[in-house]
């Protein structure tokens, strides 16, 4: 979260009530590097947002210990592409029934251990899990 120094128009996402089963079908946005290579000098950052169809993945599709109710475990619906070195904090959303895209994770990095970014799961934060906090949060430094 972030204390902006001038008040906005417009409104905050809606945090979900839950994150979803393993296989809802998410969105993630964010603009970091679309080349995951090792060699940093090499990165490319985009000028536009990226947005990348994904889904809820069990606990059991991250490495052990990597996911659970406060960590979701995200699979990427496009082969070689997920959320890399740049995307930290940027959210994972799911369309709820009404069409409209609520808030469930927020990108915090690879869900397997020495894995390129390309090459597997993604692990995000539960925006559910905590949104309690960022509430009373949000209330207490509005």
């Amino acid at each position: 979260m972030i204390r902006l120094n001038r008040p906005v128009a417009e409104k905050p996402i809606r945090i979900a009530d839950k994150p979803g089963r393993p296989g809802t079908p998410t969105r993630i946005l964010g603009f970091g590097t679309v080349d995951d290579t090792p060699d940093r000098s090499t990165w490319v950052f985009p000028d536009r947002l990226q947005e990348l169809d994904t889904f809820r993945g069990a606990v059991s599709e991250c490495a052990p210990g990597y996911a659970d109710d406060t960590r979701l475990c995200t699979i990427s619906q496009v082969p070689r592409a997920m959320a890399c070195n740049g995307d930290s904090g940027s959210p994972q959303l799911r369309l709820d029934r009404k069409g409209r895209w609520d808030l469930i994770g927020v990108t915090s990095g690879p869900g397997a251990p020495g894995v390129r970014c390309s090459e597997g799961p993604g692990l995000y934060t539960s925006a559910p899990a905590y949104a309690g906090w960022i509430h009373r949060a949000m209330s207490r430094n509005g």
